[in-house]
This record gives structure tokens, C-alpha cells and sequence, in this order.
């Protein structure tokens, strides 16, 4: 009976949890402690990961981008409070294979319209399935 390969999630499943792993193990040995719960988060399906901002040529606009290892939208949620994100925008996301490898998604969304010099909230992922983080 001939074996056959895992799938191309089921690969990207234990490679992610192999480095977390490695973090996990790598963090224990700077503390001298180690925490197994923090393994549990790493089968969290859609959960948003890696936030970055990019500053743009417009000073009214700011790029946001993010990871998650489950297509979700590419919605971003904004405003000048943490309590009333009253600005939106969506944007894409896109997933790259190489050989037997799959990417996790990546998301691109632009916020319009912000004022220079005023403090804004934000949080990005599909809110409609809970796998939004709050306004950070």
C-alpha cells in the first residue's frame, strides 16, 4: 500500500508549529521557564498575525498589511477612537505556492483619509467571524 504525502496545509500546519516550537523552546531557555499553554494558539484557523504599517506618499493614507493562515477578508476598521472605529476600508489578499509549499494569506488594505498629527485606532481581519484583534 503506497503512502501518501500530506497535503499542502497539513505540511504548512507542522512546519508553523515546528517553529513555533523552536521559539518556544528558544524563549525557555532565556527564562529558564516554559509555559506548554502557549502551544495552544497555533491552531487558531484565521487568527491575525504579524500586523505591519507602511507610511505612504500621501500623508492622508497609511497601508496596512497582515498575515493569517486562513482566507478571511481584508478589512480594516478605523478611527480616531478605540471605541468607535467609524472609518473602513477592504483590500485584497493573496496566497503563493512554491513546490509542495503554500504561503499563509496575505492582506493589503489602504486607510484614506486620516488627518496629520491626530492618533488613530485600528484593527484589521474579518469581524464578521471573530478573527479581528481589538483597535490597537
Amino acid at each position: 500500500q503506497a503512502s501518501r504525502a500530506p497535503s499542502d496545509s497539513k505540511v504548512f500546519g507542522m512546519v508553523r508549529a515546528a517553529l513555533a516550537l523552536a521559539a518556544l523552546a528558544s524563549t525557555a531557555m532565556a527564562h529558564k521557564e516554559w509555559d506548554p499553554s502557549a502551544l495552544l494558539s497555533i491552531d487558531k484557523l484565521g487568527e491575525v498575525e504579524q500586523v505591519f504599517l507602511n507610511f505612504l506618499e500621501d500623508p492622508t493614507q497609511m497601508r496596512v498589511a497582515w498575515v493569517t493562515d486562513a482566507e478571511s477578508a481584508s478589512d480594516v476598521q478605523f478611527g480616531t477612537s478605540p471605541t468607535s472605529l467609524t472609518q473602513s476600508a477592504t483590500g485584497n489578499s493573496s496566497v503563493y505556492h512554491y513546490g509542495f509549499f503554500t504561503s499563509a494569506w496575505q492582506h493589503f488594505a489602504t486607510m484614506e483619509g486620516l488627518s496629520t498629527a491626530s492618533t488613530y485606532y485600528y484593527r484589521v481581519g474579518d469581524a464578521s467571524t471573530g478573527s479581528c484583534p481589538p483597535p490597537q
